[in-house]
């Protein structure tokens, strides 16, 4: 959902239909009220409220779940047992998934025993964090040992891991945290990170916001 929101009077339903057709009910829309936005970003310290919305927000994350048997084979669960965020899961879903060789088990396995989401994103992808100089040197010796390639066809497998991730982190067997995002009610959830114009807005607030389109995406499966 994004842009204005266009309100029903039939129902009060809020949709973003921009036929101005209410897509609960049908009905004829007449009422235009404007949008509110919930807003977050790993790196910010003014929307430290939202930081629980973040891949990089730490706390345990309860995994019994089937759903991650289709995302990572069958694995132990004990081997997820001491990771704390999304991020962790989210990275080493590039190198752990059925059919994967040992090196790429080995290498997801590494990246889900780093003791910071940032650490864990820097051996997943090709971002380099602001480390001190030995820090970096750890950093690069260990993606010596990555991989050559990643899961085949991630780019289009990625959201829908997501997706899993994100409904198992807010699911039943989190409530404070299924709380949390039911109470930001119809607004529109947006990582605000200028760097990051797949996930979140990007620097002029134009990205594709992945990560808070599936964020609403689970909010709504959880009112079904």
């Amino acid at each position: 959902m994004s842009g204005i929101l266009h309100k029903c009077d039939s129902c009060g339903h809020n949709t973003s239909n921009a036929d101005y057709i209410c897509d609960k009910c049908d009905a004829e829309i007449a009422i235009v009220i404007a949008p509110t936005y919930t807003d977050f970003w790993a790196n910010s310290g003014a929307n430290k409220i939202n930081f629980i919305f973040s891949n990089y927000c730490t706390g345990k994350i309860n995994l019994s779940d089937a759903k991650f048997l289709d995302i990572w084979g069958p694995i132990m669960e004990d081997d997820f047992a001491n990771h704390t965020t999304s991020e962790h899961l989210f990275q080493a879903a590039k190198y752990i998934y059925p059919g994967a060789s040992d090196s790429h088990v080995k290498y997801g396995k590494t990246i889900l025993s780093m003791t910071t989401a940032n650490r864990a994103k820097a051996l997943g992808s090709n971002s380099n964090p602001a480390y001190s100089d030995k820090q970096k040197a750890q950093i690069l010796n260990i993606k010596k040992t990555r991989p050559s390639h990643i899961r085949p066809n991630w780019d289009n497998l990625r959201d829908k891991i997501m997706f899993v991730i994100l409904c198992v982190k807010f699911g039943d067997k989190n409530p404070h945290l299924q709380k949390r995002l039911i109470d930001t009610g119809d607004s529109i959830i947006r990582e605000v990170s200028p760097y990051d114009n797949y996930w979140g807005t990007g620097k002029d607030m134009k990205g594709l916001n992945k990560l808070g389109k599936l964020l609403m995406k689970v909010r709504n499966k959880i009112r079904q």
